[in-house]
Formats: structure tokens, C-alpha cells, sequence
């Protein structure tokens, strides 16, 4: 299946096996998913989630520290 992950402002297009999990797209782009917040479609949810075809994922840095 195919999904858009928006990373840093840039989309990328990944292709994923389906019954594949939002951490599945993460890794799939690099991504450290202790550090950022996810959207699926627009609304945050966690990164155990199920992806479908066509589905948007954001993936949005956090900023930490003192």
C-alpha cells in the first residue's frame, strides 16, 4: 500500500506491506519516534496504529530540553 509521510516539511511517498503500522512508516523514513508526535489524517493518534491506503501521516519534531 502506499502512504505519504510529511517529514520536515518534505512528503515522501512510501510504499508499505499492508497491515502495516504508523511505526512501520516511521522507520521506513528514518524517523526517531521518541522524538516527534504523529498524525494520522490530521488527528494525532499513537504509533501502533493501523495504516490503509492513501492514508497522510505527519510526523512533527519535538522540541525538549532546559
Amino acid at each position: 500500500m502506499d502512504v505519504q509521510v510529511l517529514l520536515e516539511g518534505k512528503i515522501r511517498k512510501v510504499k508499505l506491506p499492508a497491515g502495516s503500522t504508523i511505526k512501520t512508516a516511521i522507520n521506513a523514513v528514518d524517523a526517531n519516534e521518541q522524538t516527534i508526535l504523529v498524525k494520522l489524517n490530521g488527528k494525532i493518534c499513537h504509533s501502533k496504529s493501523k495504516l490503509s491506503q492513501g492514508d497522510k501521516v505527519e510526523l512533527v519534531g519535538i522540541i525538549y530540553g532546559g
